[in-house]
């Protein structure tokens, strides 16, 4: 059990979907553009200090689009999918940054 409370093995899921892996995207095969905000949830993350409620979500998120997409969906259906299933990290970044503007 990792520092997120997430199993190793989803964690792992999730890293590799976002840093390792290449995906057919708009544009052709490759990995994810480099997001500021998923940075910082990946550094509290790795140094299991202040976690914070969407950055638990971003490894569900991920895991759970891998394995959409693993059993064939394409990045949007998987992407989709999984925001319909609660675990929308944009969503949850958005409010906690709206939380910490007021």
């Amino acid at each position: 059990m990792s520092s997120s409370g997430k199993s190793r093995e989803k964690v792992r899921a999730a890293y590799e979907h976002v840093f390792i892996k290449e995906h057919d995207l708009e544009g052709g095969r490759r990995r994810f553009d480099p997001d500021y905000d998923m940075a910082q949830s990946w550094q509290r993350l790795r140094e299991g200090k202040t976690v914070l409620e969407h950055d638990l979500t971003l490894i569900e998120h991920e895991a759970r689009e891998a394995m959409y997409m693993d059993e064939g969906m394409t990045y949007a259906e998987a992407h989709a999918k999984t925001c319909s299933e609660g675990y929308n990290y944009v969503k949850d970044l958005d409010k906690w940054k709206d939380d910490e503007a007021q």
